[in-house]
């Protein structure tokens, strides 16, 4: 089975788990703000643009998901 990268956006409860489960096999990276983790993150989308995602999970705030999910659009085109 191979790998697949698959970037997270948010690391609260949610993004957590779901990095919790799909790091055993997969390619994960994780966008957050949050300084409570020892994980690897990343700040921004810029900085992990040129990444070619299979699946993308947004995870963050409610409110933010629509502004996310545009800004996605802007480097990520058919993707799940």
């Amino acid at each position: 089975m191979r790998k697949r990268n698959i970037l997270i956006i948010g690391f609260g409860s949610a993004g957590n788990r779901h990095f919790k489960i799909l790091n055993k096999k997969n390619n994960v990276y994780v966008i957050s703000k949050s300084k409570k983790t020892r994980k690897i993150l990343f700040s921004s989308i810029n900085q992990v643009k040129k990444i070619d995602f299979e699946y993308i999970i947004i995870s963050n705030e409610t409110h933010k998901h629509f502004k996310t999910l545009i800004e996605l659009e802007k480097f990520y085109k058919n993707k799940k």
